[in-house]
């Protein structure tokens, strides 16, 4: 089978949630932390909704103020969720690598999803301490032809 055989939309916009619990499901070891920026409101095309619905703790990051601030109120009773409100760059000073090491998160969480449609692969780069066992990179496809 290959994975995409797993695709499921609940709350994830191509299949990411089937795929992601697939994934999961084989890893040897888990610990039940997820990140994700670019959260919006933390409900609208996430790709960890569906971990945090299953008890999974996580860090939720949105740099619009807006959108910030219906993340922080869609889980404003759920302790398990952190969520900041920042501008996630590829500097030394507001890299993941530095917003991360104030949060509770492990070293080694489980999955981190990057979905800021720019700079991705340069916050990617830039990002060195922490080892999340699985990675979803989102970008956006525009076919110029």
């Amino acid at each position: 089978m290959k994975l995409s055989d797993y695709k499921m939309n609940k709350f994830s916009q191509f299949g990411e949630d089937g795929i992601l619990a697939k994934i999961l499901s084989v890893l040897p070891a888990t610990d039940h932390w997820c990140c994700e920026f670019g959260a919006w409101d933390g409900l609208y095309m996430m790709n960890t909704r569906s971990l945090i619905l299953k008890g999974y703790s996580a860090v939720l990051i949105e740099a619009n103020a807006h959108k910030f601030k219906e993340l922080v109120n869609n889980y404003q009773d759920n302790s398990k969720v952190v969520c900041l409100n920042t501008f996630v760059g590829f500097e030394k000073n507001d890299s993941l690598d530095q917003i991360l090491c104030r949060t509770p998160i492990p070293v080694n969480f489980d999955f981190l999803s990057i979905d800021i449609n720019g700079n991705d692969y340069h916050v990617w780069a830039a990002f060195d301490r922490y080892r999340p066992k699985v990675v979803c990179i989102e970008f956006e496809y525009r076919d110029w032809e």
